[in-house]
């Protein structure tokens, strides 16, 4: 199944299409399954892999991740923050909301991941705080994403995906662009990708200035080619209005947003 960046589709159905496949993956696994890893866990791998023999190793692969942290998942499914929140966030200007956090969601239960650009220092954080450090941060962030998406997935009986706007107001190519970030998101990216089957949705840009386009021809091969396939760029200019407004965000989003900071219209 093609991963669109949509949440959608009948999960009870979605579960029924694919029992055949699911069940083959659940014998493949044995005794690495767990109680968490149920039918509708299974079924992202499924999705995206295609059949049992493809998602196997990136099963497995999770299932050992998430074993070699469990004390630390757990922390942070009671709600605490991953280590070192303090040492990445202190790089990002104090405002609210926080310039790069799930910030509430849509009408159909999706998180909506904000990032304002402009007021993060990628290049301070890198020089700070060790590349795998950070790689893993934000991997242990997106667990917490995938807790939400599970949970509105169970209750809504529909595949509810996380949707991320990155904001380029007050974007600079000299603060705002650096090497090693670039790399840490490709390797993000392309562990997300494995990790977290039809669980990152669309990414919508807005505000970006011109410029970015060239910077983003740099940044384009780090990405999983399923990442770059689901990013896409308003092409108006800022308006000072909620995001919820803005029709082009509306039309890639694919349902209403609310209550987000304000963003370009067209």
């Amino acid at each position: 199944m093609a991963d669109t960046g949509k949440s959608g589709g009948d999960l009870d159905a979605l579960l029924q299409e694919h029992k055949v496949t699911i069940d083959a993956l659940r014998q493949r696994l044995g005794d690495a399954l767990t109680d968490e890893y149920d039918d509708i866990w299974l079924l992202r791998f499924v999705l995206s892999n295609g059949s049992a023999d493809a998602a196997e190793e990136p099963c497995r692969f999770t299932i050992q991740w998430r074993k070699d942290r469990h004390a630390m998942l757990a922390k942070i499914k009671s709600g605490q923050q991953p280590p070192l929140h303090h040492e990445v966030t202190k790089f990002q200007e104090s405002v609210i909301p926080p310039v790069a956090s799930a910030h509430k969601s849509t009408s159909l239960g999706e998180p909506v991941f904000y990032v304002r650009i402009g007021l993060c220092n990628p290049q301070a954080l890198m020089d700070a705080v060790a590349f795998d450090d950070v790689v893993e941060y934000y991997m242990l962030y997106r667990e917490n994403l995938l807790v939400q998406c599970d949970q509105e997935s169970r209750k809504q009986r529909t595949l509810v995906k996380m949707l991320s706007v990155l904001d380029f107001t007050g974007f600079s190519i000299a603060r705002g662009h650096d090497t090693r970030f670039s790399q840490m998101l490709g390797a993000t990216s392309k562990l997300s990708e494995k990790m977290y089957p039809q669980l990152v949705g669309r990414t919508i840009f807005v505000n970006a200035p011109s410029i970015f386009q060239w910077v983003f021809r740099f940044i384009k091969p780090l990405l999983s080619q399923r990442t770059v396939a689901k990013i896409v760029m308003c092409p108006g200019q800022s308006s000072g209005q909620a995001l919820a407004a803005c029709p082009f965000a509306n039309r890639y989003l694919g349902v209403e947003v609310r209550y987000l900071p304000t963003c370009s219209t067209v």
